[in-house]
């Protein structure tokens, strides 16, 4: 999946009902700088922080959130300064650990991930995402080097409005293809291809789960040209809604 990703840098999705206590950790204490800030509608805005080439995106909302259940249990940052790692908590509580480079193999950003099914999950990012292997339980994906670990027990992963670490965005070049990819390699529809309904043609997403439930967004940017429309409708407001909230495939 390497040489479909547009580009390296994997996105990482956090709703928060903590926006100005989260801004302030990840602007100031962490002094990532600020790429975008989008109202989606009032009370609720995507606020975008550059990561060593990738983003981190806050969902924040005036309200209340209920907490998220997800496989994504934290993030491996690359200082320049550090000597040794160093944890930090963000207000919502995910351990954020600042880390020199070359630590556990990271050069740049590390997820540690707890999953259920750690061989299914393997498969799927070795065999779905093109992940090549780094030492005994790493797997680089783009810039981000993935850590699988066994959960306790099951899982009942939440929808993506939750408070806390909810989704991983990929940017493609070719979003029909690579959504069916995944599809073919372990993972689970979510919701289909959709045009921006604010700018037609300027981009598009989807969304599918990996084989432990989590949740993992696919979007193609248009480049010169505007995007062709997808070869079926947008989901309806309702079905858009039903998944937002529920996790109700589309």
């Amino acid at each position: 999946m390497h040489a479909m990703l547009a580009r390296p840098g994997l996105d990482f999705g956090l709703p928060t009902q903590n926006g100005a206590a989260m801004r302030s950790f990840y602007g100031d204490t962490l002094g990532l700088t600020l790429v975008a800030e989008n109202e989606i509608i009032p009370g609720h805005d995507e606020v975008f922080y550059e990561l060593h080439g990738s983003w981190l995106k806050l969902n924040t909302s005036v309200d209340p959130l209920p907490p998220a259940v997800t496989g994504f249990s934290g993030l491996y940052v690359v200082d320049p300064d550090a000597s040794e790692p160093r944890v930090l908590h963000d207000p919502d509580g995910l351990p954020v650990t600042l880390v020199p480079s070359g630590y556990l193999g990271v050069d740049e950003v590390g997820l540690p991930m707890t999953v259920p099914d750690v061989a299914a999950q393997a498969r799927f990012l070795v065999d779905g995402c093109g992940a090549e292997r780094v030492g005994a339980d790493g797997y680089r994906v783009g810039n981000t080097v993935i850590f699988l670990a066994a959960a306790e027990g099951p899982m009942e992963i939440t929808p993506i409005v939750r408070n806390g670490f909810t989704m991983l965005t990929f940017i493609v070049d070719d979003l029909l293809t690579v959504h069916q990819h995944l599809l073919d390699h372990g993972g689970i529809h979510g919701i289909r291809a959709s045009d921006d309904p604010g700018v037609p043609g300027r981009c598009q997403f989807s969304f599918v789960r990996d084989p432990n439930g989590n949740w993992i967004e696919l979007v193609q940017f248009a480049a010169d040209e505007p995007l062709p429309p997808p070869p079926w409708p947008n989901p309806s407001m309702e079905e858009f809604m039903a998944f937002r909230d529920h996790g109700t495939p589309a």
